[in-house]
């Protein structure tokens, strides 16, 4: 066991409690199971819980010590935003707290990930394990009960013309669990790639045809994008781009021809009719558009002195605004449905820090992290929070090679 944890052959937090390092990873690839149901939130603090748990076995028991503690300036970034959210919130009601915390889990979750990093093929089996089960369990959903393993998952929702929920509470956030697993091989396997491209294809499937999620499919289309773009040669420029183009096409077809009366199938539907009848008729897209919206216009008000609104004041702001922009539904709630533009409205200037840092991370770690980077300049302005416990991971793998490249 210890054999096949070691890493290059230096002494790794496997060779101390390859059980904890188990758990620790399969919970951030899992993090909507619930083992004690402590939070009524989707993402469940399970992932945390054993991350930490890991971060504080790996520093005590290590016998390298106090040389552990080699982080990066980002990682400072984190610290510092996590510092001013406690800063400008009034009161640390329920909301504030995990507002809060999403800012210090992605600061958790990038320290994780630098350190695990040694645990690569440990990851890679436990990403690979991941992928089976939920491919597994959305085809059980999909021939059977929809609601089947919802006692491991708390807040399962869903309807009959929407997809399976997988491991997650509802389909949008199991085709999101998927699009952070592509991420993840394309990270992980860059050197292996029929091994990359076949369980990215398994992940793709399950996104269109067992989540059917427009969420997802969105982050599929940015991400295909992106590695045209990305691409450093030019022979195979149009070949990517034919490539790209045929892929997106025929999951286009196949989604409206074989789930005719699928949602994802509907809003495919509406888009290419007119894509802004599609904000005037789904009311959940109009919702969370409008949380975009109104998160970017909180943060362009302030400047250019953008300090921040603080955690507590996004239902009071969106009530001022909806007239400005009767097109798109209120948004409703004290939550943010937006990743970067809760940073963005709660912090001002600070949370700026987190998308720039964000991309100037994974820019830096070759040609698949530039591509997972630009995607996710963009998406995670959707509804993806920052304490997905696979973003900061990420980050943290790639900060880890950023620094072994440099010392190199």
């Amino acid at each position: 066991m210890n054999n096949r944890l070691s890493y290059l052959g230096e002494k790794s937090s496997g060779d101390y409690l390859p059980w904890l390092t188990f758990l620790a990873l399969f919970f951030v690839c899992n993090p909507y199971i619930s083992l004690f149901r402590l939070m009524s939130s989707d993402l469940q603090p399970e992932s945390a819980i054993f991350a930490l748990l890991w971060i504080l076995t790996y520093f005590f028991i290590s016998r390298k010590g106090l040389r552990v503690l080699q982080i990066s300036q980002f990682h400072l970034i984190y610290l510092g935003v996590v510092v001013y959210s406690f800063a400008i919130s009034c009161l640390l009601d329920s909301y504030n707290i995990r507002s809060i915390g999403n800012y210090l889990c992605l600061l958790l979750f990038s320290v994780f990930g630098m350190w695990v990093e040694k645990e690569n093929r440990l990851f890679l089996l436990v990403l690979k394990t991941t992928a089976m089960i939920t491919l597994l369990v959305g085809f059980l959903q999909l021939l059977g009960n929809s609601y089947l393993f919802d006692f491991l998952v708390v807040n399962t929702r869903t309807e009959g013309f929407r997809g399976s929920t997988g491991l997650a509470p509802e389909p949008s956030y199991y085709g999101i669990s998927c699009l952070f697993m592509i991420f993840s091989f394309d990270m992980l396997t860059e050197k292996d790639k029929m091994q990359r491209l076949f369980f990215q294809a398994l992940l793709f499937f399950q996104i269109i045809f067992l989540a059917k999620s427009f969420t997802a499919l969105i982050g599929l289309v940015l991400w295909l994008a992106s590695k045209v773009i990305t691409s450093g040669k030019r022979g195979y420029l149009k070949l990517k781009i034919v490539a790209a183009t045929s892929g997106i096409l025929v999951s286009v077809y196949f989604a409206l021809v074989s789930f005719s009366h699928s949602r994802l199938s509907y809003l495919l539907r509406i888009a290419y009719d007119d894509p802004f009848k599609m904000l005037i008729k789904d009311e959940s897209a109009r919702e969370r558009l409008g949380h975009i919206v109104y998160s970017i216009v909180g943060f362009l008000k302030q400047l250019p002195f953008a300090i921040g609104h603080g955690t507590n004041s996004w239902s009071e702001f969106g009530l001022d605004q909806k007239n400005q922009f009767d097109w798109i539904i209120n948004q409703g709630g004290n939550r943010i449905m937006s990743g970067y533009g809760a940073a963005l409205f709660e912090l001002g200037f600070v949370g700026l820090l987190i998308p720039i840092s964000t991309l100037a991370i994974l820019w830096n770690c070759g040609r698949n992290g530039r591509a997972v980077g630009l995607t996710l300049s963009l998406y995670l302005f959707i509804a993806v929070p920052l304490a997905t416990p696979l973003l900061g991971t990420l980050l943290g793998i790639a900060l880890s090679r950023r620094r072994a490249s440099i010392s190199s």
